[in-house]
């Protein structure tokens, strides 16, 4: 899961290349055509064509017989010069690994029993199972998986990881091939194998998690992956071991996190319900771990969820036990999240979906009930009917004279963070008008003083809602709180008179 903004990075597969050119060459030496591939062109091999003393030029290759399927060619040719099985060509490919790729069983099986090596390291750190599950090659794939190759540690290639960082299940996963990820399984591959960037190779693209594991990956699988289809890989790999308790390097995030952004509570339960075995599961309010950037410590999947506005995910975590008035590391609620919503400050902030799904998400913490929350409201971010010519809210508007009863545990509207700041000094912040709008009438007080606020960088600037949103440029905003205040004054004053006037009469009737 955007996995520096909190917000989970999505996991796609690349295909390794057209594979295809390769057939097509028709070189007459050693050197096969240049093959396009998903990374860099990998480091040419010690091993090259002439540097066995004393071997000829040959006109004809093992890799052009490996291309032609020729194994008798393969065989005369091992049998003259047996090291030629670890030759590598000009894209470091040795005989197996193009094979493998090209997707010859029957080549790649005489090569194997010929004494080609299955370990990445002895083809130039290419893991073969990945080549395969790039090809969909499902033969391929079941006869690697099943292999028991005398000696070694199955690990070393079953779970290998390519010069991406990525292990065969990692991509099985990631492109939801189901069948796939379950021959892999069965054969032994590791469900908690953990991606991992190698310091000597470039740095990965966006298929990639460094830490992530294939659980990780399953979660946060992108839109095109059916919920269906996502939910059945997920409890595939918890049939099999995965653990929901292991967070990505990266930025700490845990499987529940990066599960918010499908809004599904029937993945959230193959989450949470997953591991049979205690110590593999993470409890439902797991917070963000080992994050360069303080303000994400101990960021828990439910103020993801409502910093994304995925109401759905809020409502379904809190059922199933998820504290709301959970604090981070900086003090802050889900309330605090859902008030600035998801979107960094700045030109590209989509201000129009926060003033959308920020005041529906409010209220649905605040009163512990999605009763009469409509998904549509303020789509364009115009202003609301509660205010008067002046901008001034309405104060007999005011929610709290007609309050739902709640369904679930609600959020403390006026929750302080380590600097003294509420979910409306976020919004005032922000800018996020309708959201501070909802925050007054259902009772944030507007007259509480931060000391500083945990936005952008921490900036230690002390003051009022209104006078953050002054400093911040949001003109607007401070309008109305302070329309606000000056009706809540009002209302203020009024009941203190009422309360005079009644002990006035009591006084007077008691001395009668």
């Amino acid at each position: 899961m955007d996995p520096g903004d909190g917000r989970p990075r999505k996991q796609r597969w690349k295909l390794l290349g057209a594979f295809k050119s390769a057939i097509k060459s028709s070189s007459s030496n050693t050197k096969t055509s240049r093959m396009a591939t998903s990374g860099p062109t990998p480091a040419r091999s010690t091993i090259q064509s002439g540097a066995v003393p004393d071997k000829p030029r040959r006109l004809y290759s093992i890799h052009d017989a490996v291309r032609d399927r020729n194994i008798q060619q393969i065989r005369e040719i091992l049998k003259a010069h047996p090291c030629d099985i670890y030759l590598t060509d000009d894209q470091g490919m040795t005989p197996l690994t193009l094979s493998v790729l090209l997707g010859s069983l029957t080549v790649a099986k005489f090569l194997y029993d010929s004494g080609a090596s299955l370990l990445p390291e002895d083809n130039n750190d290419e893991s073969l199972l990945c080549l395969a599950v790039a090809q969909k090659n499902i033969p391929m794939i079941t006869w690697l998986a099943a292999l028991r190759p005398p000696g070694i540690d199955r690990s070393e290639f079953l779970d290998a990881l390519d010069l991406v960082g990525n292990s065969a299940l990692h991509y099985s996963v990631g492109r939801n091939l189901l069948e796939i990820t379950r021959i892999l399984l069965v054969n032994g591959a590791d469900p908690n194998v953990q991606a991992r960037h190698k310091p000597d190779k470039p740095s990965p693209g966006t298929d990639f998690v460094d830490g992530g594991t294939p659980l990780l990956y399953a979660a946060g699988a992108p839109k095109d992956i059916s919920s269906q289809d996502t939910i059945a890989m997920v409890k595939l790999l918890m049939r099999h071991g995965a653990a929901t308790n292991i967070p990505e390097r990266i930025n700490g995030t845990f499987p529940l996190h990066h599960a918010m952004d499908r809004n599904d509570p029937a993945l959230i339960d193959a989450i949470v319900d997953g591991p049979h075995d205690p110590s593999l599961r993470a409890p439902v309010d797991v917070g963000i771990i080992g994050n360069q950037d303080k303000h994400m410590q101990g960021t828990t999947a439910l103020m993801h969820a409502a910093a994304l506005g995925k109401r759905r995910a809020v409502k379904h975590l809190i059922l199933r036990g998820a504290d709301p008035n959970r604090v981070n590391s900086f003090g802050e609620t889900c309330l605090h999240w859902a008030a600035g919503g998801h979107d960094e400050p700045g030109p590209d902030a989509d201000t129009k979906r926060n003033e959308r799904l920020g005041p529906p998400m409010v209220r649905m913490l605040v009163l512990g009930t999605d009763v009469g929350i409509n998904d549509d409201e303020d789509d364009n971010g115009n202003k609301n009917n509660d205010t008067d010519d002046n901008n001034n809210i309405i104060i007999d508007d005011v929610v709290e004279d007609n309050t739902p009863t709640p369904r679930w545990a609600t959020c403390n509207i006026n929750a302080t963070t380590n600097l003294g700041s509420t979910p409306l000094h976020a919004a005032a912040w922000l800018g996020r008008l309708n959201t501070a709008k909802t925050l007054l009438k259902l009772g944030a007080d507007p007259f509480i003083v931060a000391e500083g606020i945990h936005i952008e960088t921490v900036h230690d600037v002390r003051g009022t809602p209104v006078e953050y949103a002054r400093l911040k440029g949001h003109f607007e905003v401070a309008e109305v709180i302070e329309g606000w205040e000056r009706e809540l004054k009002k209302k203020r004053k009024r009941e203190r008179e009422e309360r005079e006037e009644k002990a006035a009469e009591e006084e007077k009737g008691s001395g009668s």
